[in-house]
This record gives structure tokens, C-alpha cells and sequence, in this order.
């Protein structure tokens, strides 16, 4: 077996509405509306094939890999294993001790990224879309094979996200929100036949958030972004230009 050559360029995630990469803020923080449908941009800009595990709130939601080509960009929309899009609903909570370490973890976007293995004298055909690894190999059984997950599947879930940032107030109240399953989602996928390492080469954390938790930065001072379709419109504007949305 021989791994493949890392390149100097990393991939990247992002989260998008209607492809369109919303801005991305400290700590790789996302503010998004109440009720809204978002994607994650998912680039490859490396010469060679890798694979994405995606995690929401700390739990994986698929065992299965999501393969991404060289110099190939995917909006991910959808739970892997369900066709049912992502969606950011909002509501509030008691600004308690207890309520915020209930929470703390919720909100996490992470994805990690695996580069493939390379191996001599083996024929391997290519397609577009995620290898399904089914058990974890362990440590000394890694060279023999193909790596896969042992994990629960969790697609059919709805998973808590929220707000873990502000100072607590027990006389306030926190606007929180989850992501859940949205509307149905035509997003398709297809096998790849492959193997990949045991170990991740980049990881990325995301936090979304409610919009309501955002804070002025001099980027918003002379635009604002349509919570429909993510473009930059200007703050005077009561309709998006874009897309028609009510502002």
C-alpha cells in the first residue's frame, strides 16, 4: 500500500444558501434565520481524490464517506442517508447554567477530510459520490484494507443546535435552534470504489447560529445578506434584488 502525495492545498467547508458561500466570521461562526435551508460547501482544490465525514452536533450522520474528485466543489444539502434537506429552525430557552451545558455542544458543523490509499497491481473504477464503510478496521489490521465506521446511523434524527456564546442572564431569555430535516431533496449519489486512511488530514469546525446572536461588524455597515438567497443587498433595500425575498 502506498498513500497518495499530500499536496501543499487544503480543502475547505463552508455553508452556503442557493450556492451562495454566506460570510464566514470568527471562529468559523455562520448566523443563520429562523426556518432557513443551507447547504455545505465542500472544495477540493488538491490533485488528489478525498473523502468527507460529516458531523453535526458532535455525532456522524452517516457511515458512509462522501467522495470529492480533484478540483471538484459539492454543495452538500442533504443528510446523507435521507433525502430530506438541512434545515436551521430557531426557538428560545431559559439562559440557565443548566439549559447552556445542556446546549454546549449543539450548533457544530465538522468535517473531516481523508486522503485515499494508493495500491499496486489493483484495478480500481471511479464514481462520484460516497463509499460505504461499514466496520472499523483496527489499528493493525489498517494495512491490510478498507477503513469504515461502526457507528450508529443517525440521519433520521433531528439534532439540537443553539447558541453557547452569550453571557448568561437568568432573567433573559437565549434563541436557540436545531438542525432538522427540511424539505425532500433531488441530491443524488453513487458508489466509489476505493479506499481511504484511517485518519483524518484536515478537519474544519463550523458553529451556526441564530441570526439574532450576530454582532455589527464593519462588513455589515455597508451591506447586508438576504437570509433567502445569502447575497450582499444594500441595508436601504426592502426586497432582495435576487431573488424578491422580503428583507
Amino acid at each position: 500500500m502506498t498513500n497518495l502525495t499530500i499536496s501543499s492545498k487544503e480543502p475547505t467547508a463552508k455553508i452556503a444558501i442557493n450556492k451562495s458561500v454566506l460570510p464566514e466570521y470568527q471562529n468559523g461562526n455562520f448566523f443563520l434565520k429562523n426556518e432557513t435551508e443551507f447547504q455545505i460547501e465542500l472544495f477540493n482544490p488538491t490533485s488528489n481524490t478525498i473523502a468527507a465525514k460529516v458531523f453535526i452536533n458532535d455525532v456522524q450522520i452517516s457511515s458512509s464517506l462522501l467522495v470529492i474528485k480533484p478540483g471538484e466543489r459539492i454543495w452538500l444539502e442533504r443528510f446523507i442517508d435521507s433525502n430530506q434537506k438541512f434545515k436551521f429552525n430557531t426557538y428560545s430557552i431559559d439562559n440557565s447554567a443548566e439549559a447552556l451545558e445542556a446546549i454546549k455542544s449543539n450548533g457544530k458543523v465538522k468535517v473531516e477530510f481523508y486522503n485515499e490509499q494508493l495500491y499496486t497491481n489493483t484495478i480500481t473504477t471511479y464514481y462520484t459520490g460516497w463509499v460505504d464503510n461499514s466496520n472499523y478496521k483496527k489499528w493493525n489490521e489498517i494495512y491490510n484494507g478498507n477503513i469504515s465506521s461502526d457507528m450508529n446511523l443517525c440521519s433520521g434524527k433531528s439534532f439540537n443546535c443553539s447558541l453557547d456564546v452569550l453571557s448568561p442572564n437568568e432573567t433573559e431569555k437565549v434563541e436557540t435552534g436545531r438542525i432538522e430535516q427540511g424539505s425532500k431533496s433531488n441530491q443524488q449519489f453513487s458508489n466509489y470504489y476505493g479506499d481511504f486512511n484511517f485518519w483524518p488530514f484536515k478537519t474544519i469546525n463550523l458553529q451556526i447560529l441564530p441570526f439574532s446572536a450576530k454582532l455589527i461588524d464593519k462588513r455589515d455597515l455597508k451591506n447586508i445578506f438576504c437570509p433567502n438567497c445569502g447575497k450582499a443587498v444594500k441595508q436601504k433595500d426592502n426586497f432582495c434584488k435576487y431573488c424578491g425575498s422580503k428583507l
